[in-house]
């Protein structure tokens, strides 16, 4: 896995039986059961129409996890941007013709990036999350990639933001879905953080609202 974050690390000569395999049993049960429950995960072929379906989604999660999201605008135009070039996938879960999950995929250098997602609550018992992934991991099999990244995760032993816990520094936004994504098996791999060389005092300020920023998302 990797980041501050997680992935899971594949190759050509990898199969789907074998990331199955080192999956939490759990993650495997609810894959299979999505089979079952007729959970169709489909990839968008109009991703700069269909986006409009995770936003919804989107605002309906971010009200659940109490985290602030990115805008819509920039969504959208790194979806517009990114599928010029065939190099992003955007994902549909659905039952009975209603979309539970969705989320955007990008695919560059033989990797693919989870890079944004979002489901409803209306069915909790319904794994859709679960079976859109696999279908994303599943296509990054077959295109040969040698690396699925689930992107950012929590440190070991994090909090939730909205944990009464006093100490702010065992939060982290990033919390309750460390256990989703490291579920699905790989190699935590963690990397030093990016450093930046300031050229210009205009950084000052610019750095002043990223901080910011990061404070308002719970970092």
């Amino acid at each position: 896995m990797e980041g501050e974050g997680s992935g899971v690390r594949s190759n050509k000569t990898r199969t789907e039986e074998d990331i199955l395999k080192s999956m939490r049993q759990n993650h495997r049960n609810l894959i299979r059961r999505a089979e079952r429950e007729d959970i169709e995960v489909i990839a968008s072929t109009d991703p700069n129409k269909d986006i409009e379906e995770f936003f919804w989604l989107y605002d309906e999660t971010r009200k659940r996890h109490h985290f602030v999201p990115y805008p819509n605008n920039f969504i959208r135009s790194q979806v517009k941007r990114f599928a010029e070039r065939n190099e992003c996938t955007l994902y549909l879960a659905k039952y009975q013709n209603e979309v539970l999950a969705a989320s955007v995929h990008m695919h560059l250098g033989g990797e693919t990036s989870y890079h944004h997602g979002a489901s409803t609550h209306k069915y909790p018992k319904l794994p859709a999350s679960y079976a859109l992934q696999w279908r994303a991991i599943k296509d990054a099999l077959s295109r040969g990639d040698h690396m699925f990244n689930f992107w950012g995760i929590s440190p070991e032993g994090a909090r939730n933001p909205t944990s009464p816990f006093r100490l702010r520094r065992a939060r982290h936004p990033f919390a309750g879905v460390r256990t989703f994504k490291t579920g699905f098996g790989g190699e935590l791999l963690e990397l030093v953080h990016c450093m930046d060389i300031p050229v210009s005092n205009k950084y000052y300020l610019t750095r002043a609202f990223e901080t910011y920023r990061k404070w308002k998302r719970g970092f």
